[in-house]
């Protein structure tokens, strides 16, 4: 229900490196750490295009995913927010790098293409 602890991926993680080979763009890809706490103020200074949220608990109701999304609204500065682009994954195979990289990178590559379409 906030946004007090926030984890994000660094360009060392194969999620960042896995999104810049579909077309995007990690606005901590700079970061030399894998993942760690990033803080609101740092968020707002990257103002991402895309905010991609994952939860390994396992799958989430509609209802539980738009709360998810709403909880961002708190940060209505973000470009992310104010386009609506927040995309929730709740599979735990996200998260773990094996043989589902293919859905993982398909899953990528057509939010971006969607993205890019909004774009246009």
């Amino acid at each position: 229900g906030n946004l007090s602890s926030l984890y994000v991926a660094g360009g060392k993680t194969y999620l960042s490196q896995l999104w810049n080979l579909c077309g995007g763009s990690n606005v901590f890809g700079a970061q030399e750490q894998r993942y760690f706490p990033a803080s609101l103020e740092a968020l707002l200074a990257a103002n991402p295009e895309v905010i991609v949220e994952f939860h390994s608990e396992g799958s989430l109701s509609d209802q539980e995913a738009a709360q998810l999304r709403r909880d961002w609204q708190a940060l209505e500065q973000i470009d992310a927010v104010q386009r609506e682009r927040i995309f929730v994954f709740a599979r735990q195979y996200f998260l773990v790098p094996g043989p589902r990289i293919v859905q993982i990178a398909r899953s990528f590559h057509q939010l971006i293409q969607r993205v890019q379409g909004d774009r246009q």
